[in-house]
C-alpha cells in the first residue's frame, strides 16, 4: 500500500477532519502508527535492556580473564 498515492490523498482530502481524526486514532490504537509518547518510552526500556545486556557480557568477561589468570 503506497502512502502517498494520489487516488488515496484525494479520497483523505475528501473525508471530514472528525473522520480524519478517527481515522488517525483507529491507526493508532491498531499499532499502524505510533505516537510519540510510546515510542520514546519502548527507545527508554529498550536502552535499559542494553545497558543491562552489556554489564552482564562485561562481568562475563571479567570473570573469564580471571579463570584464564588463575590457569596460567
Amino acid at each position: 500500500m503506497e502512502i502517498l498515492n494520489p487516488e488515496l490523498l484525494s479520497a483523505l482530502s475528501d473525508l471530514g477532519t472528525i473522520t480524519l481524526l478517527l481515522l488517525i486514532l483507529i491507526a493508532g490504537a491498531r499499532g499502524w502508527w505510533v505516537f510519540g509518547r510510546h515510542y520514546e518510552e519502548v527507545a527508554r526500556e529498550r536502552d535499559a535492556w542494553r545497558e543491562i545486556a552489556l554489564s552482564t557480557t562485561s562481568l562475563a568477561e571479567k570473570a573469564i580473564q580471571r579463570l584464564e589468570r588463575r590457569e596460567s
